[in-house]
This record gives structure tokens, C-alpha cells and sequence, in this order.
């Protein structure tokens, strides 16, 4: 299975206003963990967006999450971003099988 995103992701930093856009091509979905259970294993895909306050120089980021399990199955996902982040807009996400 493979992560496949839609739509954009938009960010606003509270201090300064500042606003950063994602789209699904800035993501680098790495598989990257997982534990076993009792229906096999579980995977974890996550991709992480990294941006610079330029008014303040400050780094924040945003994470997103995708669990697979049973093997393809999506099972759930989270979405977490640093403290000072409003999130204005979300990319959507699903897992898909790759093409042979």
C-alpha cells in the first residue's frame, strides 16, 4: 500500500499571520514504523512538513499519520502541528494499493 494525498494543506503562524501552503507533492510519505498484533503487522506511514517563520525565524511543523492494518486495510491516521499553528485547511489522505 502506498499513501496518496489530495487537495492543500494551508498554515497560519498566530504570532505574525504568516501563511504557508502545502500541496500533496511536498510530502515524502516514509514507512517508518509499526508494531505486531494479533491480526499481523502495523504499519506506519508518516510524512513531516517543515517551514520558517521569516518575519521571526522560527521553525514549526506539521506531521501526518496513517496506519495500516490489517495488511491492506487503512486502519486510522492522525495530524499533529507545532504549538502556534493554525490549521486553515487539511489535506485528505487513503492508502492505495501500487500499481505492478
Amino acid at each position: 500500500m502506498i499513501p496518496v494525498s489530495t487537495g492543500l494543506a494551508k498554515f497560519s503562524i498566530d504570532e505574525t499571520g504568516e501563511i504557508f501552503t502545502v500541496s500533496p507533492g511536498e510530502l515524502d510519505w516514509q514507512q517508518d514504523g509499526g508494531d505486531d498484533r494479533q491480526m499481523g503487522p502495523e504499519l506506519r506511514y508518516a510524512a513531516v512538513f517543515e517551514f520558517s517563520s521569516i518575519k521571526e525565524g522560527r521553525s514549526y511543523e506539521a506531521q501526518w499519520e496513517l496506519y495500516e492494518y490489517p495488511i491492506g486495510c487503512q486502519n486510522h491516521e492522525n495530524f499533529k502541528v507545532s504549538k502556534g499553528i493554525t490549521v486553515l485547511e487539511n489535506l485528505k489522505h487513503h492508502l492505495e494499493h501500487e500499481k505492478e
